[in-house]
């Protein structure tokens, strides 16, 4: 698979976005996705975000530190998963 340009950015909103805590409110994602103690995304970072992904589970820091996002890309269904 040849990775372009887009390839690169999304992946890098992807990581970014796996930092926040989304298990704070549930569905209050745009706050998540802004808050200082995530990704901290600008406005127009989260509006393109979550037009493209939606938040199909989060598992929140555990003990060992432990905490992963799987993000559903709604145009095709894919799902992705990120860890940290």
């Amino acid at each position: 698979m040849t990775q372009t340009i887009q390839n690169h950015a999304d992946n890098s909103l992807l990581s970014q976005a796996c930092y926040s805590n989304f298990n704070v409110n549930k569905k209050d994602y745009k706050s998540a996705l802004m808050h200082k103690d995530g990704a901290k995304f600008t406005g127009l970072q989260t509006i393109d975000f979550l037009l493209k992904y939606e938040i199909a589970y989060h598992y929140p820091n555990d003990d060992t530190g432990l905490s992963f996002t799987v993000f559903k890309e709604k145009a095709t269904g894919k799902l992705i998963q990120l860890l940290k």
